[in-house]
């Protein structure tokens, strides 16, 4: 899968084909299924409300959302959204945890259930947390 910066993502401007290199921030998230669950650390589950107004509001098709990460350190995080599974970059922010995700706006507004998948800094443990996102 081929990922763009959200600058340049987000400016609807693209790399030259001579700068694009593969670049693997999480391995794939089925080399982690099978790790035991555990309640490590969470994120707010009303974020899904919040991801869908903004997608809603936003002109832009690529959407771009961070979610605070509470509680212990995690490595990777990963989403599951109508059956499918995304990756996301962990970054830190003034010392918190942060989820940083850019999604095409259609996959947001098209999505029925969601889950955000947390994987431990030591790589032992996962947390799947769904996210609410107001339908009913």
């Amino acid at each position: 899968m081929l990922f763009q910066t959200v600058d340049y993502a987000t400016k609807d401007l693209y790399y030259p084909l001579n700068l694009i290199r593969d670049v693997e921030y999480s391995p794939a998230y089925n080399t982690m299924e099978n790790l035991p669950t555990a309640d490590f650390a969470s994120v707010a589950a009303k974020k899904g409300q919040e991801w869908r107004k903004v997608a809603l509001d936003s002109d832009r098709q690529l959407v771009d959302f961070t979610i605070p990460v509470s509680g212990d350190r995690i490595s990777y995080a990963y989403a599951q959204i109508n059956d499918e599974f995304y990756d996301f970059r962990v970054v830190s922010q003034q010392g918190e945890q942060m989820i940083s995700i850019t999604l095409d706006k259609n996959i947001i507004l098209s999505a029925r259930s969601m889950q955000i998948i947390l994987i431990s800094a030591d790589k032992t443990m996962q947390r799947k947390i769904p996210l609410d996102f107001g339908l009913k």
